[in-house]
């Protein structure tokens, strides 16, 4: 390639290997520059504005009364909804007799569908603990036979089959839990 005289000089340890000069030319390399090598600001000053904007010192933010006062409501209905939840657990018996003889509210258990969602979860996670592993079978059999309404002594013998001496205690738990479910 022949290089015009016209162009800026450029060192030869730049140039590439291939350049060839024209008689009485110094070695020079053409280049483009496709950035804008000055890099000026694109930003232009507003024609309204007197000075640039400056950033605003923050300003620390006073809640009023009432903003602090519906915070403590928000706080005081979830205290007020455990101290209710309970007392609530606490009235429900832990003997035996008192508990199976206590009438259970059939009605809102189907309606609140107490069941599926608050005891068969819970069932499941009792049974892995109780026998090391899930048994989806046996949970679908206590759960059905909750839906069923079979008296919780009848399956207490049904589950000392699996249990042995701890499906009384099992059993006391579900229906304590039962209770507590349908009155909530």
């Amino acid at each position: 390639m022949i290089i015009p005289e016209k162009f800026v000089n450029i060192p030869e340890k730049h140039l590439p290997e291939n350049t060839t000069l024209a008689p009485g030319n110094k070695k020079v390399m053409l280049g483009l520059n496709i950035g804008n090598s000055t890099k000026k600001s694109l930003a232009k000053p507003s024609l309204f504005a007197l000075e640039a904007p400056t950033a605003r010192p923050l300003k620390t933010i006073d809640y009023s009364n009432d903003e602090n006062q519906s915070t403590k409501v928000e706080d005081t209905s979830q205290e007020d909804e455990r101290r209710r939840d309970r007392a609530l657990a606490e009235s429900i018996p832990t003997d035996k007799a008192a508990l199976f003889a206590l009438p259970v509210d059939w009605e809102a258990v189907e309606r609140k569908d107490i069941v599926a969602i608050k005891l068969r979860p819970w069932i499941a996670t009792k049974i892995s603990q109780y026998l090391g592993e899930e048994e989806p079978t046996l949970t679908d059999f206590l759960a059905t036979q909750i839906d069923s309404r079979i008296a919780p002594e009848k399956i207490i013998s049904d589950l000392a089959l699996v249990l042995d001496d701890d499906a009384p205690n099992f059993v006391i738990k579900l229906w304590r839990l039962l209770h507590f479910h349908a009155t909530r």
